[in-house]
């Protein structure tokens, strides 16, 4: 089962299984499955925040690999009658979580995933699987769930042979369209959707837990980590950025530069960076170097590589020798022009 919105209800099923199998022993009823990924963690962290605001038990679990899935099963999944909830983040929706699972009667399998596209078996699924979709291919998946399936609708004995005979065709070519976009949909190869960060943010703030401390941070830095590593497309990470923009500036309105210098303890604060690798935290030099939008700029692994990155810096008005000094180091004037 694919849902893109009522995300309240999700948690809502949640926390009503985690709340009424307290009476039943001390066994934890909620699993988080993560993926040990910088999206993952930030997803996990922000999922974790609102079942401690709640007081509700769980266990989580770093899963990288399809033997870690198997070994969660055996050690934590079969046979326990407490776990009611089996929260998968960033992995889960490329496999059959029936055959990977053995699941007990009451338990069901949350997937929130940004890798595409989704095992079919997942998303035919009515029962034990709900996906937290971002609804970007809400219509082909629906495509797929819906089945033009007319058989006892209406009075067949009434009908002549001809007309059964065209509903049987009619019915026919719908079943083989059907099965041509499931076999398109899985053969599309790998690509990434929403980041399990943002879909967790948005479940948070359905559930009005918006508010806690860090959870905007986390959702922004897990969005990030998809850009960074070029799984979403600019546009769409400018898409994303103007809405946690608006975020932003709704809970930290500042009048003017003064307040936000005389704010006390963490802020998030919206500025344009450059395309550097962690340069506040490295010399300038090394972490232009090792930029991959710089290099593919300038043709860092030619020959004359170095030089016109040293030749860029100089018509910056960057001496060198500040360049390899460490960013905390380097000037004020220069970090200023920067």
């Amino acid at each position: 089962m694919v849902i893109t919105t009522k995300f309240d209800e999700v948690y809502k099923m949640i926390k009503e299984d985690a709340l009424n199998n307290m009476g039943f022993g001390s066994g934890t009823s909620v699993l988080i499955l993560a993926a040990p990924s910088c999206d993952g963690l930030c997803a996990c962290r922000i999922f974790k925040s609102m079942l401690k605001v709640d007081g509700i038990t769980h266990q989580i679990l770093p899963v990288s690999c399809y033997e870690d899935l198997e070994s969660a099963d055996e050690k934590m999944i079969k046979n326990n009658e407490h776990l009611r909830s089996i929260i998968m983040i960033n992995c889960g929706g490329g496999v059959d979580i029936l055959e990977t699972f053995n699941l007990e009667e009451n338990a069901v399998v949350y997937i929130v995933d940004t890798h595409r596209p989704y095992h079919l078996a997942n998303v035919l699924d009515e029962q034990k699987g709900v996906i937290l979709d971002d609804g970007e291919d809400y219509e082909i998946l629906q495509s797929l769930v819906n089945e033009d399936d007319d058989e006892g609708e209406g009075s067949m004995s009434s009908q002549s042979d001809a007309e059964l005979d065209g509903v049987h065709s009619e019915m026919d070519r719908k079943k083989k369209r059907k099965r041509r976009e499931a076999e398109a949909y899985e053969d599309r190869a790998g690509y990434y959707g929403c980041s399990a960060s943002s879909i967790m943010y948005d479940l948070a703030c359905k559930n009005r837990l918006d508010t806690l401390d860090d959870l905007l941070w986390f959702a922004i830095v897990g969005m990030s980590d998809q850009f960074v590593h070029e799984r979403i497309s600019r546009e769409r990470y400018t898409k994303e950025i103007q809405k946690y923009n608006e975020l932003v500036l709704s809970m930290h309105l500042s009048n003017d530069e003064g307040d936000a210098r005389s704010h006390k303890g963490d802020r998030i604060e919206v500025k344009d960076e450059y395309r550097f690798m962690l340069y506040r935290h490295w010399n300038l030099y090394d972490a232009m170097y090792h930029s991959r939008y710089i290099a593919c700029k300038l043709g860092i692994w030619k020959q004359n590589g170095r030089k016109r990155l040293e030749v860029l810096l100089a018509r910056m008005g960057i001496p060198l020798d500040q360049s390899h000094q460490k960013y905390s180091a380097m000037r004020e004037d220069i970090k200023d022009g920067l």
